[in-house]
């Protein structure tokens, strides 16, 4: 059986972070984990999951970078997750590292060396009181904030809304909204998001049409492809066998469509 849900963070963090998600399950099923366009930070309470990417288990408390392939996960017993998912641009405001570097990767939270994220790793794996381990994170985070202005953070937060309101939004009009050359704002893009700006508007393209999905599941496709910036239906079915390894009907037949990027 599954219990599965979604918390917001406090006001002050929303900019920052979307939301956590808490998931408690002992149904033994592989799931396929697909790019959802933003940086994740898990942590494991029960046991781990085995990794089809590596053939291992997750580390118990790790942070998994902006990803573009597919990748399944197989439960190992009782499966008992929080995990907190960033706004697109959000987790540069708390840790100072070019974001990019966590590309396609998940790295062990110990491995950052970061004393204060460690202890609050301990306190979750000791903490069985969800809203307990939700005050611990908020904390945690809310004491990362810096008071210095971050005008780059400024520009992409237009930008980022940008992407999100229009799907067939082009590069040259992103550019300009961030008042950056193209050249400095892909550079910066990247270092926030993780990604380059084509990358990270293909995932928020599939996301749409995986929420409208969600909504209406006999939705046509063609109208579909078009109501979410893809150029025909043949690039929408594309797009959807690249990042999830299944065409759109096998997709809605072996899932529950279900969007993270706009829940």
């Amino acid at each position: 059986m599954d219990t599965f849900q979604i918390v917001k963070p406090s006001l002050t963090l929303m900019p920052y972070i979307k939301h956590y998600w808490i998931l408690r399950s002992n149904v033994k099923e592989i799931r396929r984990l697909v790019p959802i366009g933003s940086v994740e930070l898990i942590f494991h309470r029960g046991d781990r999951m085995l990794s089809s990417i590596s053939n291992e288990f997750e580390p118990l408390g790790f942070i998994k970078g902006q990803k573009i392939n597919y990748y399944d996960i197989s439960p190992n017993g009782m499966v008992d997750m929080i995990a907190i998912i960033f706004q697109p641009h959000g987790v540069r405001r708390f840790f100072q590292i070019p974001i990019d570097k966590l590309f396609e990767n998940i790295i062990p939270i110990e491995c950052l060396e970061i004393k204060s994220l460690c202890e609050l790793q301990d306190k979750i794996n000791n903490t069985m009181d969800n809203s307990l381990c939700i005050k611990h994170i908020d904390d945690f985070f809310i004491k990362q904030l810096s008071e210095i202005k971050d005008y780059n953070f400024s520009r992409l937060d237009a930008v980022i809304s940008a992407i999100n309101t229009n799907p067939t939004v082009n590069f040259k009009s992103l550019s300009e909204i961030s008042c950056l050359s193209y050249k400095q704002f892909k550079r910066i893009f990247s270092e926030y998001v993780g990604l380059n700006p084509q990358e990270f508007i293909r995932i928020v393209r599939f996301q749409r049409a995986v929420s409208l999905l969600s909504k209406n599941t006999d939705i046509n496709f063609t109208q579909l492809a078009y109501e979410c910036g893809f150029y025909d239906q043949s690039h929408l079915i594309r797009e959807f066998k690249i990042f999830t390894n299944y065409n759109l009907k096998e997709y809605i037949s072996n899932n529950s469509p279900y969007s993270d990027y706009f829940t």
